[in-house]
């Protein structure tokens, strides 16, 4: 099966067929596909476009290695035509367009999800340049490439649950919780074999975040234990201000527990309590008014803050 680039008068045609006409359709490497649904595939494809259409599926091939996938076109519309064939409104690029009037390059590749249990398009997700094509109109990819198929949206969610040996009926939720679980004990597991590329990296970004969240909280109420822990043990005086970063240090490292448990043995040091109730009152003292204070901040038209820092001065 061959699907060649019609050129018309030297130019670069408009509209391109991208699956051939026929409910069967049959690559020369021996594969077949169902094409029935000629109007779902469209109906599927129209909330994907506009669709890439470049050179030797390199989309699927470089761009997955970080390589250059440039566009050679953009599939911006399509439809379905007689016979259940599908064409699509190409735009363009200049390089593009001069290879293909050039006839550098002269046939089309179409890349699409099926489902695997059926052999049914589902929708079409690229397109690629190639003098070598495997459909008698484009193929699903060049013959003899190998170029992973992708199952259709709705057996993502089935296979996934597979691959991570959950029930059929497990949700969203206990889904990405499996991710993350597997992540976390570094349990091989090739989702990609399961489940699209662009789903798949939605999932795992998704339990990423909750794990960043989690992280987040975790080491917040961290923080708060270790400043609890601390000043519990200033205020009865087991340790003094001057050691409080290297306790600080000792809990990030070994634990509050383990710093509690060492508190608990230390002896309380003559005056170090009272001399820590002091200087919290004091600290309060400074930034706090008398009412007869505020009563002469009112009197006098002075702000409370003017008052407070004529106070300390003149302390």
């Amino acid at each position: 099966m061959v699907i060649a680039l019609n050129v018309e008068g030297g130019a670069a045609p408009e509209w391109v067929e991208l699956i051939p006409a026929g409910v069967q359709v049959k690559g020369r490497d021996g594969r077949e596909w169902l094409n029935d649904r000629p109007a779902d595939v469209v109906a599927a494809t129209a909330g994907r476009l506009p669709l890439v259409l470049d050179w030797e599926h390199a989309t699927e091939v470089k761009a997955s290695k970080g390589e250059e996938a440039p566009a050679a076109a953009w599939i911006e519309e399509v439809e379905a035509r007689e016979g259940g064939a599908i064409w699509g409104r190409a735009d363009w690029t200049p390089r593009g367009r001069a290879q293909v009037e050039a006839k550098e390059y002269r046939f089309l590749s179409p890349g699409f999800d099926f489902d695997r249990a059926t052999g049914r398009i589902a929708r079409l997700v690229h397109a690629g340049l190639t003098n070598t094509p495997n459909l008698v109109l484009t193929a699903l990819n060049r013959e003899g490439a190998d170029i992973t198929q992708k199952e259709t949206p709705l057996n993502f969610m089935t296979r996934l649950r597979e691959a991570l040996g959950l029930p059929a009926d497990a949700d969203e939720d206990a889904v990405l919780a499996a991710v993350t679980q597997a992540r976390a004990v570094n349990r091989p597991v090739d989702l990609a074999v399961y489940a699209p590329r662009a789903e798949l990296a939605t999932a795992l970004n998704r339990a990423t975040t909750a794990e960043a969240e989690r992280d987040a909280l975790k080491a917040e109420k961290t923080d708060a234990d270790i400043e609890t822990a601390l000043n519990r043990a200033l205020d009865e005086g087991r340790i003094i201000p001057a050691s409080a970063d290297q306790y600080r240090t000792m809990c990030r490292t070994q634990g509050v527990a383990e710093f509690e448990k060492l508190a608990a043995t230390l002896p309380v040091i003559a005056g170090a309590a009272d001399s820590r109730a002091k200087s919290k009152i004091e600290d309060k003292s400074d930034t706090a008014l008398t009412d007869e204070e505020r009563a002469v901040c009112r009197a006098m038209g002075t702000s409370e803050a003017d008052f407070l820092i004529a106070k300390k001065a003149e302390a």
